[in-house]
């Protein structure tokens, strides 16, 4: 996991990476972590529907969909 500074809206923030494929380590491979969260809570934040639908996106895009 990365963490780094990020200046978002005009705020920094520190911003924790996961990386969520086979290239963070060969163990995780066969993982599909699009089904293996039945919930995911980031926040707080006063855009929780752009952040709802970048996550789907994400996971969307990684399982080919």
């Amino acid at each position: 996991m990365e963490s780094s500074t990020k200046v978002i809206g005009g705020v920094p923030q520190i911003v924790h990476q996961i990386p969520l494929d086979g290239a963070a380590h060969p163990q995780i491979a066969d993982l599909d972590f699009a089904v293996l969260f039945d919930r995911l809570i980031i926040g707080p934040t006063s855009y929780p529907w752009p952040i709802f639908v970048a996550f789907e996106q994400g996971t969307q895009e990684r399982r080919g969909c």
